[in-house]
């Protein structure tokens, strides 16, 4: 994992530091165990042909909503790993934590990870500016949700 999160490319859309600190893949994988404990996050492994490809990851958890995170090491792209992943995560999310919803957030910059939420059925709700340090204010962040219905609604019609 510290390998695949140094490289930027992957990082390039995640609140994740640049250059990746030494040590923080550990880190990460201590405070997702804790958070797990704790009900508030729950993180995936990807794995692609027995390789460690990425996260999937439903963070923020309520009573009522959690919020959608992905991350997928450059030498996966394209291969649909972050929809399946994200999708397992989705049916984590509303069948087995009985959410009402799932939010999700992504830089307008970043249309494979726009391709993914609408691939799930993510409504966008709207956008605005970011606020995250990494980059800079003019940066636009997209804001989506996916309700358990609208879910429940698009697999009945598909």
């Amino acid at each position: 994992m510290q390998h695949l999160v140094s490289d930027p490319r992957g990082t390039n859309f995640t609140p994740k530091p640049e250059p990746y600190p030494a040590g923080d893949a550990a880190r990460e994988i201590e405070r997702t165990i804790t958070d797990r404990k704790a009900g508030t996050a729950y993180c995936f492994a990807i794995l692609a042909d027995g390789e460690f490809a990425g996260v999937c990851k439903l963070k923020e958890v309520t009573v009522r909503q959690g919020e959608l995170g992905y991350w997928v090491a450059a030498p996966f792209w394209r291969k649909g790993i972050a929809t399946r992943g994200a999708g397992f995560v989705l049916d984590n999310a509303f069948v087995d934590l009985g959410l009402d919803r799932v939010v999700a957030h992504t830089m307008a910059r970043n249309p494979a990870s726009t391709r993914v939420l609408e691939k799930l059925g993510f409504e966008l709700l709207g956008s605005e500016p970011n606020s995250h340090p990494k980059w800079s204010t003019d940066e636009i962040v997209l804001q989506y949700a996916l309700t358990n219905a609208s879910l429940q609604e698009r697999r009945i019609h598909n």
